[in-house]
């Protein structure tokens, strides 16, 4: 789980540094999750502490980034529409807006943060959740 969930977001990170830190511009933007946040609801808690590595990753890629024009965010999905969502129907009633995400909406969040309109957010993890947690 650390394998993939934080340690690809690290070497993907280091593999485009040098690139971006020369044209002094990029956007890296990971995907950390709800369960990083507040630990598992329905997750294992490698799967939450994982995620939660994911978000520190980003914050400390920001701070050492950003001097190069190079934004770091991450997005921390809620439930969305997956076959975990299926088994269990009764989370929609934990989200304020009454449904879960559908993977449009986590990509529309993701091109924000990649376009010119997010240029000058960084360090940002944006929560994509439907109002399970406010922060």
């Amino acid at each position: 789980m650390m394998a993939v969930n934080l340690k690809g977001p690290f070497l993907c990170s280091q593999a485009v540094m040098e690139t971006m830190k020369a044209q002094r511009s990029g956007r890296i933007i990971n995907l950390g999750s709800l369960a990083g946040q507040v630990g598992g609801l329905v997750a294992s808690a490698p799967y939450s502490a994982s995620k939660a590595g994911v978000m520190c990753l980003t914050k400390s890629l920001a701070r050492v980034l950003g001097e190069y024009g190079i934004t770091v965010n991450s997005i921390a999905p809620g439930v969305a529409a997956t076959e975990m969502a299926k088994n269990h129907p009764d989370m929609t009633d934990q989200i304020p807006l009454g449904r879960v995400a559908d993977a449009s909406e986590i990509a529309s969040a993701i091109l924000f943060l990649a376009s010119e309109d997010g240029r000058y957010v960084t360090g940002a993890t944006l929560d994509v959740n439907g109002g399970i947690r406010m922060a």
